[in-house]
């Protein structure tokens, strides 16, 4: 249905906007559970239903449309006009129900149930001039005014939504003109969004109106409305949202018209004390075009150009025009101060098509904006788009709707469609080529296929929105912008928002690429460059970059530097708040270096994780690849409001080999990590959580762990790995590595995990061949952890501890735990000196250095089994180590089976004579096979008298074959002078073996109670706080009763 009015051509053109258009009877029912409804008028619905403004009637047009709700569905249904006058209608084939909910014009209406419907109020009307029944004049504007019906009855009373706004245009200037658009504004009220209905029987109410725009345009531009000189009029109607019943509005109205001098605006206004623009009522405002309000006289677009009134971009030639105007071609004159200054703005109103310009952006054509003349505008797209088909180019030509952006330009709202393919040296984007200055693009989206197959980009890049930033010593923001369309590159720098930041301060802020970004082909001279789903390649020589609020959705693939958002950052760079969601892959080339991140492929200067930052998408690469970032020379830091979280597959896939960095024992030939792959220096402040699988497929040495792969390196001295107070930090993940494979690391040069309020915990298992921990595969210097936990079970073949396989200088492990169970044995290809030092141990398999434990716990098992594990040293908390052992509050309830040099409790070797085992125990049992030299409840000594205070052993033991030297304290591997010194030891076990050997002072026996008591009767628990009472500085011992084992009262702390 239209709302139309009957009127001459030359008098009053009006429409019905507060009166009631039409009613539903039912006529008849159908066979079929139709029904036919006749339409009348709402106020007068049995008289034919006039309604009459300025003695003018409202009529139905023929094939109107209206949208009925029938219950259960809406649908459309066409009007047939029934009387001459245009007052009746029937509508026929309604699905019949219970009652029926309409809104008009059916493009307009969305019907949400019985008696609600929401009505849109445009916020830009095209103007219709029809001819309308017999009517001598013969046509009038047909306007469509919002209305709504229900009934449960037989008639269906339509009710006016909206208000109509009357503006009388006369012309008094000199020359006659022709009309091109009305635009009328609102000081305290939107014109245009949409209304929330509720009607019944009885009429409407408005419940709700979310207005989008204060103004209101009535387009003339196809209407050849013209006004004759001094005196010529017309009246015109525009429906609108209504404003409150008690306020008014002051109204400004911006004609716009040609005439023999060029391009004119006329602005005027309602008279003081405004305009009532009410419900059902109709407000009149006049307009008129004088010398006085003549603003703007413009040979090439509508509009002021000011940021209110902006010069208007409606077709291809007005985009052609700005080109010519911008760069300063096929012109004779022109001016900057007017059409490309800071000061100076745009706006599209309708999508372009300019993809038969083959060679836009391409000299001396050019596109908007060159490198010798940016534009440096502000361009409004307005939600329109702008189609591209360039195929031809030339180097240093920037390519994309604009060539270049140069300094205090803004773009926004605007969309690129179609295509670009070139295969030169030049910067390419669907919306932008290169920014050269301070500028901002914002809520502009990219929609074509991007493409570069040029072999040497040399320092240009490739974007979905914008190729290159290049802003000396300048700022650029991209902001909430998107890509849709491919982007690939033969030169290697290419990104989903930008391709390459070269110069300047970056900040991209809630933008997302949600196609496929990818680099084609290699070649030697493309090293260093980088590939990534939001940014492909930072290297600004003069600024930072921020990366926020981002999300990648498409894959990225490539040779080198491959990052979910950033391919490389060679500048110091934040990213806040962003997700990758999407595959990250390297695609094989032979040797060289594969960076492969799951949102930094490389980066050289710092990286620093901010707010909830979210890794999804599987990484698979080859030689550094990471969960976060593949490779980083410089600092890596999750601050302390960070949360990452990373739930993927990490994976090396390939025989490729790389030795850039080194081990204590091992060059690396690929390196994988959850979170990185390697870091010069990593600092975990905030919270990181690692999911999913870490893992490696080939044939080179990999180097793994659950967080990072490779903190450092053994030729320098300054990489560190530290997790500071407020940090948490989990891993999940399986890890599959072989020679240095951790849960949390697989060699780091050092590491310092801080006494913070929670443990840090690894669940994930941990498999490989040589350095294997549930925290660490390799320390390299000296290094302190705090609460850490693993609960995962740990598998190698030597050096494998539940945290820590090998620890290369002096540690200190405080409040440190395991429960996973921990096996080690088997051949390995490390040297041999390697493996005749080599552990299992619950906590720390091997050292090479002093050690501290202090409150640690191993519950465990701990098993050393055949095949190579002669060489192994058995240990609940420790095993081998070649100096000083100092434990703490310790225990162990694992059961230990050992297959080597030495198995035992709590330490399976101590090598100094300083060596003390204080205020610990071991309730875990201990199984000797025939190969196992020597043994003891606690520990065992080589070359040195450790002294042992305060600790029981409660487990049981069995010896299969030949054990050298056992004590229920401690063995001694080679000599009876170096049997541990023994102080308050205790013990339920009596079995001893060879002579050298310690045992405790007392034994351990129950009582009729059946509670456990020392030889001397005294209550275990209440002998070993005997001692604690006169050493205030260790750990209380508790139990719920003495029939139970005591415990350490930090234990559950």
């Amino acid at each position: 249905m239209k709302q139309n009015f009957n009127i001459p051509v030359r008098r009053t053109l009006t429409v019905l906007c507060g009166a009631a258009l039409a009613a539903f009877a039912v006529a008849c029912q159908k066979d079929n559970n139709t029904v036919e409804l006749t339409a009348v008028m709402a106020d007068r619905p049995d008289s034919g239903a006039k309604v009459y403004i300025d003695g003018l009637r409202a009529c139905w047009q023929q094939g109107d449309a209206v949208k009925i709700y029938s219950g259960g569905a809406a649908a459309d249904y066409s009007l047939a006009v029934t009387s001459a006058d245009g007052v009746s209608a029937t509508i026929r084939g309604v699905a019949q129900g219970d009652s029926y909910t309409a809104g008009y014009p059916a493009s307009a209406a969305t019907v949400t149930g019985p008696g609600t419907l929401a009505i849109d109020f445009p916020a830009v009307q095209a103007y219709e001039r029809v001819a309308i029944y017999s009517d001598a004049d013969g046509a009038a504007q047909r306007i469509a005014s919002p209305m709504a019906a229900y009934s449960t009855g037989d008639i269906l009373k339509f009710y006016n939504v909206g208000a109509l706004l009357k503006v009388v245009v006369a012309n008094t200037y000199a020359e006659a003109v022709t009309l091109h658009s009305v635009e009328v504004e609102s000081d305290n009220a939107p014109l245009a969004g949409t209304a929330a209905v509720s009607v019944s029987a009885a009429g409407t109410d408005i419940v709700a109106v979310s207005g989008t725009s204060r103004t209101v345009t009535l387009s003339l531009s196809d209407a050849d409305v013209t006004l004759a000189s001094s005196g010529g009029s017309v009246t015109l109607y525009l429906p609108v949202l209504p404003i409150a019943e008690s306020a008014k509005s002051n109204l400004t109205v911006l004609v716009k018209a040609t005439g023999a001098g060029g391009r004119y605006t006329f602005v005027s206004g309602s008279a003081d004390g405004g305009v009532w623009i009410a419900r059902n009522q109709m407000g009149s405002v006049p307009a008129r075009l004088d010398e006085a309000g003549k603003t703007a006289v413009n040979a090439h677009f509508w509009g002021q150009g000011t940021e209110k009134s902006p010069f208007l971009i409606e077709n291809e030639a007005d985009l052609y025009t700005l080109r010519n105007l911008v760069t300063h071609t096929h012109l004779d004159s022109y001016d900057d101060a007017v059409y490309n200054a800071n000061t100076v703005y745009y706006r599209q109103t309708a999508d372009l098509d300019i993809s038969r310009q083959r060679a836009w952006g391409q000299a001396p054509t050019h596109a908007v904006g060159s490198t010798a003349r940016p534009f440096r505008a502000h361009y409004n797209g307005d939600g329109h788009s702008v189609k591209l088909g360039v195929t031809s180019s030339k180097p240093h030509h920037p390519i994309g709707i604009f060539g270049v952006v140069g300094e205090g330009a803004s773009i926004s709202c605007l969309t690129s469609t179609g295509s670009v393919s070139t295969t030169n040296h030049v910067s390419t984007g669907g919306v932008v080529g290169l920014v050269a200055g301070n500028a901002t693009i914002d809520r502009c989206d990219n929609k074509a296929a991007i493409r570069n197959s040029g072999a040497e980009m040399s320092d240009k890049g490739v974007g979905g929105v914008c190729g290159q930033v290049q802003a000396d010593g300048g700022t650029v923001t991209l902001s909430n912008c998107s890509n849709h369309g491919t982007v690939s590159t033969a030169g290697m720098r290419a990104g989903g928002i930008v391709g390459h930041h070269s110069a300047g301060t970056l900040t991209v802020d809630g933008c997302a690429n949600h196609a496929a970004v990818g680099q084609t082909s290699y070649h030697h001279t493309h090293q260093g460059k980088g590939c990534g789903g939001i940014v492909g390649h930072i290297h600004s020589a003069d600024g930072t970059a921020t990366v926020q609020n981002c999300t990648n959705n498409g894959t990225v693939s490539g040779f080198q530097n491959i990052g979910g958002l950033i391919g490389r950052t060679e500048n110091a760079t934040v990213i806040a708040g962003c997700a990758n969601t999407a595959a990250v892959a390297a695609r094989t080339f032979g040797r060289g270096r594969h960076n492969i991140g799951g949102m930094v492929g490389s980066a050289t200067g710092t990286l620093t994780l901010q707010g909830a930052v979210r890794q999804q998408g599987d990484v698979t690469g080859m030689c550094y690849v990471g969960g976060v970032v593949g490779h980083i020379a410089s600092t890596l830091t999750v601050d302390e409001d960070a949360t990452v979280e990373v739930d993927a597959t990490v994976k090396y896939s390939g025989s490729t080999t790389c030795t850039t960095h080194y081990t204590s024992v091992q060059s690396l030939a690929s390196v994988t990590g959850g979170l990185a792959g390697y870091c010069n220096y990593l600092a975990v402040n905030g919270a990181v959580a690692v999911r999913g699988a870490v893992t490696h497929s080939g044939t080179a040495y990999r180097c793994v762990g659950g967080i990072v792969g490779v903190v450092g390196d053994a030729r320098k001295s300054d990489c560190h790995f530290t997790v500071g107070n407020r940090a948490v930090i989990t891993n999940e993940a399986a890890v599959d590595g072989t020679h240095y494979t951790g849960g949390f690391v697989g060699w780091a040069q050092k590491m310092t995990i801080s006494d913070g309020s929670g443990h840090h915990v690894n669940t994930g298992r941990v498999t490989g061949s040589v350095y294997v921990g549930g925290i660490a595969g390799h320390i390299h210097h000296t290094s302190g952890l705090n609460r850490c936990t693993n609960r995962g079970n740990i598998r190698g073949d030597h050096h494998v501890g539940g945290l820590v396989g090998r620890a290369e200088a002096a540690s200190t492990f405080t409040y440190c735990r395991n429960s996973g169970a921990v096996m080690a044995g088997g051949g390995s290809s490390m040297s041999t000196d390697a493996i005749n030092q080599s552990g299992v141990a619950g906590i720390l398999a091997s050292a090479g250095g002093a050690l501290s434990f202090v409150r640690c716990l191993n519950s465990g098992d701990v098993t050393a089994v055949s095949g190579g594990g002669s060489s192994l040293y058995v240990g609940g908390i420790s095993g081998y180590t070649n100096a000083a052992v100092t434990m703490s509050d310790c225990g162990n309830t694992g059961h230990l089976r050992g297959s080597g040099v030495a198995a035992a409790g709590l330490a399976a070797m101590c090598h100094a004579n300083t060596s003390t085992i204080t205020n610990s125990y071991n309730q875990g049992n201990l199984t000797y096979n025939s190969s196992t030299s020597t043994g003891g409840g606690i520990t065992s000594a080589v070359n040195s008298r450790p002294t042992l205070k305060n600790c029981y052993f409660s487990g049981t033991v069995s010896i299969v074959g030949k054990l050298t030297n056992y004590g229920n304290m401690s063995g001694s591997y080679n000599h009876s002078n170096y049997t541990a010194h023994c102080t308050d030891c205790y013990s339920i076990d009596q079995t001893a073996k060879g002579t050298n050997y310690a045992a405790a002072n007392h034994t351990i026996t129950r009582n009729t109670d059946n509670e456990y008591v020392t030889s001397s009767r005294t209550r275990l628990r209440d002998a070993l706080n005997n001692w604690q009472n006169s050493n205030t500085a260790y750990s209380t011992w508790s139990s719920s009763c003495h029939t139970e084992l005591p415990r350490l009262s930090w234990e559950d702390e």
